[in-house]
């Protein structure tokens, strides 16, 4: 996002973790454990696949933590927005906007700060999550049930819809002509003409990627393979150790995704909302593993089900069936031409500036 905002000239923007810069209390896990939140959701929930119980309980003690100690955010927020003096302030953060919306209010001396709300996820996990009550922010979101959230009447706030979630530009026109695809292809050592699946479980890896690739070598099909292993330098070394029966490609922590994703025929991963809006930008089908899908993730699977855009699966067994299917499908799209799938459907980058600009005239909300 501000890579988008300040390339057009007219932004400066300032990247705030408020777990470490404004109100550090808030993060329990690093008062009270080895681990701060952070680490604990990104190595022990997201690689190591803790979606369940345990997951669950991490976002209660958030919750509880922020209830409990919003009276001393509320003060710590204002702090900061009265020595920085922004002239917007857009978050990112679930459970926060009621804390940030409130202390943007009370500013002193700055008191006409109008708050944005950026939703990331495709909907609330529990409601209020994300747009609490009140008129006073304004909400950018691309989801329609993200939209269906306001529509309850107790939060007034004023939307701006976007076509979808935010996502780099870059995978906007990562999509190559088949012509220059095949050179790509060539030049990674895969078959020009072999359908091609990418592996993608985030930026921190999973060793699911190496149980469902196993099970895919166990009985091999017409097809090849880029692993993403993100950060997980084990998984990585481990793939890179196995003689495979297809051309494979893998790779490390990358920041060309949108390479590898505009080279594929086929998704495979964590239902994340980001990658998933990535890879329906591409115009790619989608095979979702819902054993590693977060609590608010589970609705994210079951409308992509309902919808045609994707599939599920829960076991490797299930996985390579499904796989087998879009084999035999023509150009690996077992899938339907959808709205929300292709070059073009989501235009929230080339968006969200105009919103910006719309935003900044109108000032805080009456």
């Amino acid at each position: 996002m501000r890579d988008l905002l300040e390339r057009t000239g007219r932004y400066r923007v300032t990247l705030v973790n408020p777990y470490r810069e404004i109100h550090p209390q808030l993060d329990v896990y690093a008062r009270w454990t080895p681990y701060d939140g952070e680490r604990i959701y990104n190595e022990l929930i997201i690689r190591d696949g803790r979606t369940g119980p345990f997951c669950l309980a991490y976002y209660a003690i958030i919750m509880a933590s922020v209830v409990i100690q919003a009276p001393i955010g509320r003060r710590a927020f204002r702090a900061y927005f009265d020595r920085t003096r922004p002239d917007l302030i857009i978050s990112v953060l679930p459970l926060l906007n009621r804390v940030i919306t409130d202390a943007a209010r009370d500013a002193r001396g700055h008191p006409e700060i109008p708050v944005a709300v950026l939703m990331t996820d495709w909907l609330e996990v529990k409601r209020g999550s994300w747009y609490p009550r009140g008129r006073d922010y304004y909400a950018l979101c691309g989801t329609a049930a993200g939209r269906a959230s306001l529509a309850d009447g107790r939060r007034g706030a004023r939307l701006f819809p976007l076509t979808g979630l935010l996502i780099h530009p870059r995978f906007l026109n990562a999509r190559l002509r088949p012509e220059d695809r095949a050179a790509e292809r060539s030049a990674l050592n895969l078959d020009p003409a072999r359908p091609t699946i990418c592996f993608l479980y985030g930026a921190g890896g999973n060793w699911r990627i190496r149980d469902l690739a196993l099970k895919l070598r166990e009985d091999p099909l017409p097809i090849q393979a880029i692993f993403l292993c993100g950060r997980h330098q084990a998984l990585t070394e481990e793939l890179a150790a196995i003689d495979w029966p297809f051309p494979v490609v893998i790779e490390g922590f990358t920041r060309e995704v949108h390479r590898f994703l505009g080279l594929a025929d086929l998704f495979v991963g964590k239902p994340g909302p980001g990658s998933v809006s990535e890879a329906l930008a591409l115009g790619l089908g989608l095979l979702l593993d819902r054993a590693t899908a977060l609590p608010q993730e589970q609705a994210l699977v079951k409308w992509l089900d309902r919808e045609g855009l994707g599939q599920s699966f829960r076991r490797p067994d299930q996985f390579v069936a499904l796989v087998r299917k879009a084999c035999g499908a023509e150009n690996m799209a077992p899938f339907p031409p959808h709205p929300h799938r292709g070059p073009g459907t989501n235009r929230a980058a080339d968006e969200l500036p105009g919103v910006i600009d719309e935003i900044l005239r109108l000032g805080p909300p009456p």
